[in-house]
C-alpha cells in the first residue's frame, strides 16, 4: 500500500465541488505543495494528513475538504486491508472539531473511483468558536487496518463511483 497525489484536474474538480471556488494559480500551488501522509514517530500507528487548503470553520458548521491524496493497495492487500481516518487528538480534544461521520472509511478499491480515490475529510466544528487551519496543518490521521469477511460472503460488485455510491 502507498499514498500518492491525485491528478491536478481531479483535485481542482473536487475542490470546486466540495469546498469552494479558488483562483487557478492558488489551486495549482496548493496541489504542488500537498504533503503525503507520514508517521512522526517509530511507533505511531497513524499517518498524519494535512489540509492542502486554508480552512475557516464557523461554529457548529461542517465542511468537506479534498486532500488531494489517495491510497493505493496491491491486489493482495485489497482482499484484507482498508484505511480509517480519525481526527487528531489536538483537533478533536483541543479544538472540538470532529470528523463528521465519526470515522472515515476508505475501501481498498476507492482508488478506482471516478475521483481517483481523492480522500475527502468532512469536519464539523462542535465548539462555539471559529476554528482556523492553515494549509499544511495536520488535521487527521490515517490508520491501516485488516478486516474480515464471513465464510458465506457473496460480494462480487465492482466500484464505479466515489463517496456514498455503494449500493446505488
Amino acid at each position: 500500500m502507498r499514498f500518492e497525489r491525485v491528478s491536478y484536474s481531479v483535485f481542482a474538480d473536487d475542490v470546486r465541488k466540495w469546498y469552494r471556488p479558488i483562483k487557478p494559480e492558488e489551486l495549482f500551488d496548493r496541489w504542488t505543495e500537498i504533503r503525503l501522509p507520514e508517521r512522526k514517530t517509530k511507533y505511531s500507528c497513524g499517518y498524519d494528513i494535512s489540509t492542502p487548503l486554508d480552512i475557516v470553520l464557523a461554529p457548529h458548521t461542517s465542511i468537506v475538504i479534498p486532500t488531494g491524496i489517495r491510497v493505493v493497495f496491491s491486489e493482495e492487500e485489497r482482499e484484507t486491508w482498508h484505511l480509517k481516518l480519525y481526527a487528531r487528538s489536538s483537533v478533536g480534544i483541543k479544538d472540538q472539531v470532529v470528523i463528521t461521520n465519526g470515522t472515515g472509511l476508505v475501501d481498498s478499491d476507492f482508488s478506482d473511483s471516478e475521483n481517483e480515490g481523492d480522500m475527502l475529510i468532512a469536519l464539523t466544528n462542535m465548539s462555539d468558536e471559529v476554528r482556523k487551519y492553515k494549509a499544511g496543518n495536520r488535521v487527521c490521521q490515517a490508520v491501516f487496518e485488516i478486516y474480515g469477511i464471513t465464510e458465506d460472503d457473496k460480494a462480487s460488485g465492482q466500484r464505479k463511483s466515489g463517496v456514498g455510491s455503494t449500493g446505488k
